[in-house]
């Protein structure tokens, strides 16, 4: 809406709710769980912008000259049947099936709204674009197998097909021209295999992992008139994961994990051209961990000091204008962190504090050499700033230096 709109006021309520059962069947050689959940989410975001140089119009004027009001409710249901398998001593063999129906539903009550809100609002904007429902019921098979080499070393492999819904906006959230809501849920395969060792205080693990999206909704956002675009597009992530870690409960501790991940996206530009072998958006080929902490015991409270080191290298950009990702790396995004975090848990007040249970303090310091750095960002058509800043990079920033602060208290 640039440049005219120069105010928002963007008030939103959610709610969450659910519910997960399940019971276990011992027999011999193996284990059954058999259970199901339901969960729901509902969102309602109404958004309505001002412009402070448009007399009558600005903020508090109870005329805005863009307004939407968007109500959006989600919805899983799933019922599951796993088996561990113990067929000799040393390797377990757990398949799955998980039933799984998802409901979404998208309502743009803006015309509604806007006529009670705003009467007689004649320069507003207010979209009607009345957004879409789906429904979707898939089954979700997985197998994993775990292998004891020795005592202290283990071989385990994972595969699974799981489903997840596409970004609200590919339903009509937020859309100012009529969308063609997807007809499936994006398909996630995924494939992991590794080894595990554990002796005393040493732990140590590394994996190999491929992962394929398919079917995936890509939201792009064209220039001023706001149209939403909906792109499919594929990804693949290949990589290795691996952890390294030294400590008892009390004493010294330490622990090197981390992520080396190469992806590739597969997907149609604005042109309609296919784009196959892209660098997946906002992955970062490194992200690496190390942590050093210390505990101890003493006047019936455990104290621990940890300090934590994070380092993730640069992520690549999509672009708005050619509605495909781009070999360009977004700014600042290649960052080390550092994070301290100290705390405390005690039952020293427990004769203080009637059924008090354990007390824990909590400090955190996050990002504690202030770094400036990007989490996220894309090229722009123009459509937040105007067409003369067409090809401009948008990020939104990282976190600068935060303090933390936490009492919990167990009854």
């Amino acid at each position: 809406m640039a440049p005219k709109l120069d105010t928002e006021y963007y008030p939103t309520s959610s709610g969450n709710f659910g519910y997960r059962g399940d019971f276990t069947i011992n027999l011999p050689w193996n284990k059954i769980d058999v259970g199901g959940y339901y969960q729901q989410t509902t969102y309602d975001s109404s958004f309505a912008g001002y412009a402070s140089f448009i007399p009558g119009h600005e903020l508090g004027s109870n005329s805005p000259v863009y307004y939407r009001d968007d109500h959006d409710h989600w919805s899983a249901a799933s019922a599951f049947l796993q088996d561990r398998i113990t067929p000799v001593s040393f390797l377990t063999i757990t398949p799955g099936l998980n039933l799984i129906n998802y409901h979404i539903s998208i309502n743009n009550v803006t015309s509604v709204s806007s006529a009670d809100l705003f009467p007689g609002d004649t320069i507003g904007d207010f979209p009607t674009v009345a957004g879409d429902n789906a429904n979707f019921t898939k089954l979700a098979p997985s197998v994993a197998a775990n292998a004891t080499i020795t005592p202290a070393l283990h071989a385990f492999a994972t595969w699974s097909q799981n489903y997840q819904t596409q970004i609200d906006s590919a339903y009509g959230e937020g859309a100012s021209h009529p969308v063609i809501a997807p007809t499936q849920p994006a398909k996630i395969n995924f494939y992991m295999a590794g080894l595990k060792y554990a002796q005393g205080p040493l732990e140590s693990q590394v994996s190999f992992v491929h992962q394929k999206l398919s079917n995936l909704a890509v939201q792009i956002t064209q220039a001023e008139s706001q149209n939403i675009i909906v792109e499919p597009a594929n990804e693949t992530i290949n990589g290795l994961n691996f952890l390294l870690a030294y400590g008892h409960n009390i004493g010294f501790n330490a622990r090197l994990l981390g992520s080396i991940l190469h992806g590739t996206e597969n997907t149609v530009d604005a042109a309609g051209q296919a784009l196959n072998g892209a660098r997946v958006t906002g992955l970062p080929t490194y992200n690496i961990n190390f942590g050093l902490g210390y505990r101890m015991y003493a006047d019936q409270t455990l104290w621990s000091i940890r300090a934590l080191d994070n380092y993730q290298s640069a992520t690549y950009l999509s672009s708005d204008i050619t509605a495909s990702p781009t070999t360009l790396q977004l700014p600042f995004s290649a960052v080390n962190l550092v994070n301290l975090s100290l705390s405390a848990r005690t039952t020293m007040f427990d004769h203080d504090i009637p059924g008090l249970k354990l007390m824990q303090i909590s400090l955190m310091l996050d990002n504690l050499l202030n770094r400036k750095y990007n989490v996220q960002g894309y090229v722009s058509a123009g459509g937040n700033y105007g067409a003369g800043s067409a090809g401009s990079i948008l990020a939104s920033p990282g976190t600068p230096r935060a303090v933390y602060a936490s009492i919990t208290a167990s009854f």
